[in-house]
Protein backbone atom coordinates (compact mmCIF):
# COMPACT_ATOMS: atom_id res chain seq x y z
CA UNK A 1 0.00 0.00 0.00
CA UNK A 2 1.32 3.43 -0.93
CA UNK A 3 2.52 4.98 2.37
CA UNK A 4 0.83 7.87 2.58
CA UNK A 5 -2.35 5.86 1.90
CA UNK A 6 -1.97 3.45 4.81
CA UNK A 7 -0.97 7.14 6.95
CA UNK A 8 -4.33 8.35 6.12
CA UNK A 9 -6.27 5.17 5.92
CA UNK A 10 -5.13 4.83 9.84
CA UNK A 11 -5.92 8.25 11.23
CA UNK A 12 -9.44 7.90 9.39
CA UNK A 13 -9.72 4.69 11.57
CA UNK A 14 -8.73 6.02 14.75
CA UNK A 15 -11.27 8.85 13.83
CA UNK A 16 -14.30 6.78 13.02
CA UNK A 17 -13.64 4.52 15.99
CA UNK A 18 -13.00 7.77 18.27
CA UNK A 19 -10.00 6.29 19.21
CA UNK A 20 -7.14 8.83 21.52
CA UNK A 21 -3.77 8.60 19.91
CA UNK A 22 -3.08 7.93 23.71
CA UNK A 23 -4.56 4.87 23.50
CA UNK A 24 -2.99 3.76 20.09
CA UNK A 25 0.61 4.48 21.18
CA UNK A 26 -0.06 2.54 24.27
CA UNK A 27 -1.08 -0.69 22.22
CA UNK A 28 1.44 0.25 19.75
CA UNK A 29 4.34 -0.05 22.27
CA UNK A 30 3.42 -3.08 24.28
CA UNK A 31 3.31 -4.27 20.36
CA UNK A 32 7.39 -3.40 20.38
CA UNK A 33 6.80 -0.15 18.27
CA UNK A 34 9.86 2.45 19.00
CA UNK A 35 8.68 6.04 18.09
CA UNK A 36 8.25 8.15 21.01
CA UNK A 37 4.76 9.68 21.50
CA UNK A 38 5.67 13.06 19.82
CA UNK A 39 6.60 11.33 16.54
CA UNK A 40 3.61 8.92 16.68
CA UNK A 41 0.98 11.97 17.09
CA UNK A 42 2.93 13.52 14.29
CA UNK A 43 2.36 10.63 12.08
CA UNK A 44 -0.63 10.54 12.64
CA UNK A 45 -1.38 14.26 11.89
CA UNK A 46 0.18 13.93 8.78
CA UNK A 47 3.22 15.85 9.85
CA UNK A 48 5.64 12.82 9.62
CA UNK A 49 6.36 9.78 7.96
CA UNK A 50 7.74 6.85 9.86
CA UNK A 51 9.30 3.60 8.45
CA UNK A 52 7.45 0.60 7.17
CA UNK A 53 7.72 -1.35 10.18
CA UNK A 54 6.36 1.44 12.81
CA UNK A 55 4.07 1.70 10.34
CA UNK A 56 2.68 -1.31 10.24
CA UNK A 57 2.43 -1.32 14.33
CA UNK A 58 0.57 1.37 14.62
CA UNK A 59 -1.39 -0.15 12.03
CA UNK A 60 -1.79 -3.03 13.61
CA UNK A 61 -2.72 -1.71 17.11
CA UNK A 62 -5.65 0.44 15.36
CA UNK A 63 -6.97 -2.53 13.85
CA UNK A 64 -6.76 -4.33 17.54
CA UNK A 65 -8.23 -1.47 19.27
CA UNK A 66 -11.36 -1.00 16.58
CA UNK A 67 -12.15 -4.51 16.69
CA UNK A 68 -12.94 -3.90 20.21
CA UNK A 69 -14.87 -0.75 19.54
CA UNK A 70 -18.64 -0.85 19.82
CA UNK A 71 -20.46 -2.14 16.53
CA UNK A 72 -21.25 0.43 13.70
CA UNK A 73 -18.29 2.33 14.75
CA UNK A 74 -15.09 0.58 12.85
CA UNK A 75 -14.45 2.38 9.79
CA UNK A 76 -15.43 2.20 6.11
CA UNK A 77 -12.47 0.84 3.79
CA UNK A 78 -12.39 4.19 1.25
CA UNK A 79 -11.45 3.58 -2.07
CA UNK A 80 -8.83 5.94 -3.61
CA UNK A 81 -9.47 8.69 -5.83
CA UNK A 82 -8.09 10.72 -8.66
CA UNK A 83 -5.26 13.19 -7.47
CA UNK A 84 -7.53 16.47 -6.14
CA UNK A 85 -7.26 19.32 -8.99
CA UNK A 86 -6.70 23.27 -7.57
CA UNK A 87 -3.73 25.16 -6.74
CA UNK A 88 -1.58 22.65 -5.40
CA UNK A 89 -1.31 19.02 -6.42
CA UNK A 90 0.41 15.57 -5.81
CA UNK A 91 1.65 12.16 -7.24
CA UNK A 92 2.39 11.14 -3.72
CA UNK A 93 -0.63 11.26 -1.75
CA UNK A 94 -4.16 9.58 -3.03
CA UNK A 95 -6.37 9.66 0.36
CA UNK A 96 -10.30 10.88 -0.35
CA UNK A 97 -10.22 13.91 1.94
CA UNK A 98 -9.15 15.80 4.60
CA UNK A 99 -7.01 14.82 7.01
CA UNK A 100 -9.13 13.38 10.05
CA UNK A 101 -9.65 15.71 13.95
CA UNK A 102 -8.03 13.03 16.25
CA UNK A 103 -8.72 13.44 19.89
CA UNK A 104 -5.97 13.38 22.79
CA UNK A 105 -6.05 12.53 26.40
CA UNK A 106 -2.58 14.01 27.39
CA UNK A 107 -1.87 16.97 25.25
CA UNK A 108 1.70 16.87 25.84
CA UNK A 109 1.31 13.68 23.42
CA UNK A 110 0.65 16.37 20.51
CA UNK A 111 1.87 19.73 21.24
CA UNK A 112 2.75 21.52 18.14
CA UNK A 113 5.15 23.70 19.47
CA UNK A 114 6.59 20.44 20.78
CA UNK A 115 6.65 18.71 17.17
CA UNK A 116 8.62 22.19 16.05
CA UNK A 117 11.28 21.60 18.30
CA UNK A 118 11.19 17.97 17.04
CA UNK A 119 11.64 19.24 13.45
CA UNK A 120 14.05 21.94 14.20
CA UNK A 121 16.29 19.24 16.22
CA UNK A 122 15.79 16.94 12.71
CA UNK A 123 17.27 19.87 10.89
CA UNK A 124 20.20 20.76 13.71
CA UNK A 125 21.26 16.84 13.01
CA UNK A 126 21.70 17.33 9.47
CA UNK A 127 24.53 19.57 9.76
CA UNK A 128 23.23 21.05 6.46
CA UNK A 129 23.11 24.84 8.05
CA UNK A 130 27.10 25.00 7.38
CA UNK A 131 26.45 23.32 3.97
CA UNK A 132 26.07 26.61 1.20
CA UNK A 133 27.37 25.89 -1.96
CA UNK A 134 27.64 22.11 -1.67
CA UNK A 135 28.70 21.30 -4.75
CA UNK A 136 26.74 17.24 -3.87
CA UNK A 137 23.39 19.98 -3.96
CA UNK A 138 24.56 22.50 -6.42
CA UNK A 139 24.29 20.25 -9.15
CA UNK A 140 20.54 19.00 -8.45
CA UNK A 141 19.16 22.91 -8.49
CA UNK A 142 21.19 23.14 -11.71
CA UNK A 143 19.74 19.79 -13.04
CA UNK A 144 15.90 20.71 -11.78
CA UNK A 145 16.64 24.79 -13.36
CA UNK A 146 17.57 23.23 -16.60
CA UNK A 147 15.50 20.13 -16.79
CA UNK A 148 11.92 22.25 -16.11
CA UNK A 149 13.05 25.72 -18.10
CA UNK A 150 12.79 27.69 -15.03
CA UNK A 151 13.96 30.86 -13.85
CA UNK A 152 15.70 29.55 -10.83
CA UNK A 153 15.55 26.12 -8.67
CA UNK A 154 16.72 26.40 -5.12
CA UNK A 155 17.11 23.88 -1.94
CA UNK A 156 16.05 25.58 1.17
CA UNK A 157 16.02 24.85 4.57
CA UNK A 158 13.18 26.04 7.11
CA UNK A 159 14.50 26.81 10.30
CA UNK A 160 12.44 28.48 13.43
CA UNK A 161 11.98 31.87 11.77
CA UNK A 162 13.76 31.58 8.44
CA UNK A 163 13.83 29.78 4.92
CA UNK A 164 17.94 29.45 4.70
CA UNK A 165 18.64 29.10 0.91
CA UNK A 166 21.42 26.20 0.88
CA UNK A 167 21.85 25.84 -2.71
CA UNK A 168 20.55 28.47 -5.39
CA UNK A 169 20.77 27.82 -9.57
CA UNK A 170 19.49 31.12 -11.13
CA UNK A 171 18.57 34.75 -9.92
CA UNK A 172 15.66 34.38 -8.06
CA UNK A 173 16.17 32.98 -4.13
CA UNK A 174 17.34 34.52 -1.45
CA UNK A 175 16.97 33.70 2.58
CA UNK A 176 13.45 35.11 4.00
CA UNK A 177 11.15 35.08 6.95
CA UNK A 178 9.10 32.13 7.42
CA UNK A 179 5.90 34.51 7.39
CA UNK A 180 7.08 35.73 3.53
CA UNK A 181 8.39 32.01 2.49
CA UNK A 182 6.53 29.54 0.21
CA UNK A 183 8.32 26.63 1.21
CA UNK A 184 6.76 27.53 4.62
CA UNK A 185 3.54 26.13 3.13
CA UNK A 186 5.28 22.79 1.42
CA UNK A 187 6.92 21.64 4.73
CA UNK A 188 3.01 21.11 5.88
CA UNK A 189 2.22 18.17 3.76
CA UNK A 190 4.32 14.83 2.70
CA UNK A 191 3.40 16.47 -1.61
CA UNK A 192 4.27 18.57 -3.99
CA UNK A 193 2.91 21.75 -3.54
CA UNK A 194 2.39 23.78 -7.10
CA UNK A 195 1.29 27.35 -7.66
CA UNK A 196 0.65 27.89 -11.45
CA UNK A 197 -0.06 31.41 -11.33
CA UNK A 198 0.46 33.33 -7.74
CA UNK A 199 -1.75 35.95 -8.55
CA UNK A 200 -4.41 33.75 -8.85
CA UNK A 201 -3.96 31.68 -5.62
CA UNK A 202 -5.24 33.23 -2.75
CA UNK A 203 -3.05 31.64 -0.40
CA UNK A 204 -0.36 33.88 -1.95
CA UNK A 205 -1.91 36.75 -4.08
CA UNK A 206 -0.90 39.24 -1.67
CA UNK A 207 2.84 38.12 -0.85
CA UNK A 208 5.31 40.88 -1.45
CA UNK A 209 7.25 38.62 -3.60
CA UNK A 210 4.37 38.08 -5.71
CA UNK A 211 2.62 41.78 -5.87
CA UNK A 212 6.03 43.55 -6.04
CA UNK A 213 10.26 42.27 -6.61
CA UNK A 214 10.41 39.69 -8.39
CA UNK A 215 7.05 39.37 -9.59
CA UNK A 216 6.78 36.20 -8.73
CA UNK A 217 4.30 33.89 -10.42
CA UNK A 218 4.98 30.00 -10.77
CA UNK A 219 5.93 28.05 -8.20
CA UNK A 220 6.66 23.88 -7.42
CA UNK A 221 8.06 22.64 -4.34
CA UNK A 222 8.84 19.38 -2.78
CA UNK A 223 9.52 18.86 0.98
CA UNK A 224 12.48 16.98 1.79
CA UNK A 225 13.39 15.39 5.39
CA UNK A 226 16.24 14.79 7.98
CA UNK A 227 16.26 12.01 10.60
CA UNK A 228 13.20 10.66 12.33
CA UNK A 229 11.26 11.70 8.94
CA UNK A 230 10.75 15.59 10.10
CA UNK A 231 9.86 18.00 7.20
CA UNK A 232 13.01 20.62 7.17
CA UNK A 233 13.53 21.78 3.47
CA UNK A 234 12.43 22.15 0.02
CA UNK A 235 13.57 21.53 -3.47
CA UNK A 236 11.75 24.31 -5.25
CA UNK A 237 11.20 25.27 -8.97
CA UNK A 238 10.49 29.30 -9.42
CA UNK A 239 9.92 31.56 -12.46
CA UNK A 240 8.09 34.75 -13.38
CA UNK A 241 5.44 33.21 -15.58
CA UNK A 242 2.90 31.15 -14.62
CA UNK A 243 3.29 27.93 -15.87
CA UNK A 244 1.31 24.54 -15.74
CA UNK A 245 2.83 21.29 -14.05
CA UNK A 246 1.85 18.11 -15.82
CA UNK A 247 2.17 14.62 -14.23
CA UNK A 248 4.85 13.98 -16.13
CA UNK A 249 6.53 16.61 -14.21
CA UNK A 250 5.54 15.63 -10.79
CA UNK A 251 7.51 12.34 -11.11
CA UNK A 252 10.59 14.22 -12.64
CA UNK A 253 10.62 16.67 -9.90
CA UNK A 254 10.15 13.51 -7.15
CA UNK A 255 12.64 11.79 -9.00
CA UNK A 256 15.09 14.85 -8.73
CA UNK A 257 14.00 15.39 -5.06
CA UNK A 258 15.00 11.37 -4.31
CA UNK A 259 18.44 12.51 -5.41
CA UNK A 260 18.35 15.51 -3.02
CA UNK A 261 17.09 13.21 -0.21
CA UNK A 262 19.57 10.48 -0.54
CA UNK A 263 22.34 13.19 -0.33
CA UNK A 264 20.44 14.28 2.69
CA UNK A 265 20.54 11.08 4.56
CA UNK A 266 23.93 10.72 3.64
CA UNK A 267 25.24 13.77 5.11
Amino acid sequence: MNPFDQQWRTANAMRRADLTIDDVWLRYFSMGGTADGVAVASYLHGLIMLDALQRDLLTYAVEELTTSSPPGRKPDRPADHPDDQGHSSSVDIRHPGPWPILRVRVTDMFDPWEAERHRKASLQRTGLLTAEGDERFNRFTRAARDTFNVNSSTISLITGTEQIIMSLAGDLGRDLSREMSFCTHTILHDQALVIPDATKDDRFRTNPLVTGQPNLRFYAGHPLTGPGGWRIGVLSLLDLQPRTFTQQDHHTLKAITNHVQAEILAN
